[in-house]
């Protein structure tokens, strides 16, 4: 049995009517108190034999703590459902089912074996379990446990989509995008994407306004673009902001803002966005945004290349016989008091331009 279980597959999280609460017609977290109440509330009804009570109490074991004694009681909870006679062919049999196929792929509990959970998630898939689905499609798409499918795939991520699952509603147009199990369709891809999107999924806001920009897609649109790039750049993503901060520089999608182009470039940089400190390096050395000084590009160039920007190397180098061995001292000097980007930036870019 392995030490380490395998996160590919991870337990579900708990349905809402486990963690919140209604009051005053609004959703709550629930408290310490009512939690616990809840937990005992479960405690004894899997206890007196109820089979959802057995599957919610196996997925919190599963779920809160890994030591085999946990995954053991609740695999005994999920047989004892599994072998109900009057569970048969009902949804929570297809959920127990489901988790028993997780604790085989993880090897949570009992020795791994992909074969045996692949058969008993797709199982549990068949029936309409939607996580199941998901992991239906992750287990065609990677070959575990069963041949490698993108049709296979496809089919499953569209069902948990129409379902409402955010993840595979990214899938599905990621699929519809890069032609993965069916034909290139920029119109589905823009449709599934565009769900996923709406609910405040960054990294579909981020994709959405990608697929505005490609010169292939037939219904190119640079402001739909800038607004889904806005959205996830307002999410967090440090890539979109760092894009964003790209569009208001050259005017894509709307009108130029050089000062709305600096602070999401900054923003992204503080985020270590390795590509967002080389532009404003560069705008440091194009001296048409910012005052012209090559000390302050070559800081930023030295930074992004530990960040991981693949080019900032070879401009750095072709900057450093510019520079005086003082300067290029006062510039290590300054990398060293500066670990993180974010001081890194107080310290050289213009108080005007500081947000």
């Amino acid at each position: 049995m392995p030490r380490r279980l395998d996160t590919t597959f991870r337990i579900p999280g708990p349905p809402r009517s486990e963690t919140t609460r209604t009051e005053g017609g609004r959703l709550r977290p629930l408290s310490a108190a009512e939690a616990l109440e809840r937990r005992e509330a479960v405690e004894r009804a899997a206890e007196a034999g109820d089979p959802e009570a057995r599957v919610e109490l196996a997925r919190r074991l599963l779920s809160e703590a890994t030591h085999w004694t946990h995954s053991r009681r609740a695999r005994r909870l999920l047989d004892r459902v599994l072998d109900d006679p009057s569970a048969r062919m009902s949804k929570v049999r297809a959920r127990a089912l489901y988790l028993k196929g997780l604790t085989l792929l993880r090897g949570q509990g009992v020795p791994r074996d992909l074969e045996a959970g692949a058969c008993a998630v797709e199982e549990a898939a068949w029936a309409g379990v939607t996580e199941a689905e998901v992991d239906a499609a992750r287990l065609a798409r990677l070959g575990l446990g069963r041949t490698v499918s993108l049709e296979d795939a496809l089919y499953w991520w569209r069902l948990a989509a129409a379902a409402g699952n955010l993840e595979a509603q990214r899938e599905t147009g990621r699929a519809y995008r890069d032609g993965l199990g069916t034909a290139v369709d920029f119109v589905q891809a823009a449709r599934w994407l565009g769900l996923a999107a709406e609910k405040g999924d960054s990294a579909a806001q981020y994709e959405s306004a990608l697929l505005q920009l490609r010169r292939d897609n037939p219904d190119r649109d640079p402001a739909a673009a800038r607004r889904w790039m806005k959205e996830a750049a307002l999410s967090g993503n440090v890539d979109a902001q760092h894009r964003l901060g790209l569009f208001y520089w050259s005017g894509t999608g709307g009108s130029v803002n050089l000062r709305l182009a600096v602070r999401w470039l900054t923003r992204a940089a503080e985020g270590e966005n390795a590509r967002a400190a080389a532009t404003l390096a560069g705008l440091f050395l194009t001296g048409n945004v910012f005052e012209l000084n090559r000390l302050h590009a070559w800081i930023l160039l030295q930074r992004a290349k530990a960040l991981g920007d693949p080019t900032a190397d070879a401009t750095a180098a072709g900057l450093k016989d510019l520079l005086d061995p003082r300067e290029r001292s006062e510039g290590r000097k300054l990398l060293k008091r500066c670990p993180d980007t974010k001081s890194l930036l107080e310290a050289l870019l213009p108080k005007n331009w500081k947000r």
